[in-house]
């Protein structure tokens, strides 16, 4: 995997990650994901605050405190990103 590949290398909001982040993080500690934005439906790339709010706050455990609007910066151009931070309650 090349260093571009990065971005969209975890899946960040698989509900396997979300359940096993409540093992190794305290409450009160911080999650920050760094999200490719793009869509495509011929790949699984691509995540939105929304989908990410869904999964991590539906278990109650989860809380939004920063969630922006960016862009990464690759050899070729900018790629549509966002960069959110989750806080276990």
């Amino acid at each position: 995997m090349g260093r571009d590949e990065a971005v969209r290398a975890v899946p960040a909001a698989d509900r396997a990650v979300v359940a096993g982040l409540a093992d190794v993080l305290a409450p009160g500690g911080v999650y920050c994901v760094l999200g490719d934005a793009r869509r495509d439906p011929r790949d699984v790339y691509g995540i939105t605050p929304a989908e990410l709010r869904e999964r991590f706050t539906a278990t109650g455990d989860w809380a939004v405190v920063l969630s922006e609007e960016t862009t990464v910066q690759r050899r070729w151009g900018a790629t549509p990103a966002y960069f959110i931070c989750l806080r276990r309650q």
